[in-house]
């Protein structure tokens, strides 16, 4: 695989990034069979100052992914996001963002028993997208003390799990779920 990013600043208060990157993977093995797969994504990301307090961040990411046997899949993934600096010392932030994993290879090809238990192929199994949000800040209490604090949501459609197999008694594969919803809290803190 390779990976190419270019970074350029047209003004003192702009960020322009864009990259793109490849990968192809040949698999040999006892448990997955002899696969190939092909990942391609580009991406264009523009941060701005849009006053001396505000900061907006827009962006979008296009993958494609190719696996033996299975459908091609495009997918397109926006972000937004703003920061406010409401002194010195703090700073707010909310995004909002789509999100793209395709299947890796011992999800969809692997055949071989668990513990005991048989687990096949999916060649059907395809990648999994979230939404996600989050709400944060930045404060530095005292000069050698910072605080980081966020909440967040991601709403996975087609997330990728072990699963029954249906009518197969006890045969497990990885499938993908309808739905799945992760909320969590991040707290990091930093001292010197």
């Amino acid at each position: 695989g390779t990976t190419a990013q270019l970074t350029l600043a047209p003004g003192v208060s702009q960020t322009l990034t864009l990259g793109g990157e490849a990968a192809v993977s040949w698999v040999q093995s006892d448990i997955l069979g002899r696969p190939h797969l092909g990942d391609e994504g580009v991406y264009g990301q523009d941060e701005a100052a849009l006053t001396e307090r505000v900061t907006a961040t827009l962006g979008v990411r296009l993958d494609a992914h190719q696996a033996t046997g299975s459908p091609n899949e495009t997918a397109a993934s926006p972000k937004f996001g703003v920061a406010y600096r409401v002194s010195p010392r703090l700073s707010l932030r909310a995004s909002v963002a789509r999100g793209y994993r395709a299947a890796a290879a011992i999800e969809q090809f692997v055949n071989s028993r668990q513990g005991g238990i048989p687990v096949h192929p999916n060649p059907n199994l395809h990648g999994e997208t979230a939404w996600s949000t989050e709400v944060g800040g930045t404060a530095t209490v005292t000069p050698r003390f910072w605080v980081d604090a966020a909440v967040f949501q991601s709403e996975y459609h087609d997330l990728i799990g072990p699963g029954i197999v249906p009518d197969s008694g006890l045969v497990f594969q990885f499938q993908n779920t309808e739905r799945a919803r992760v909320r969590g809290l991040d707290l990091g803190t930093k001292t010197t």
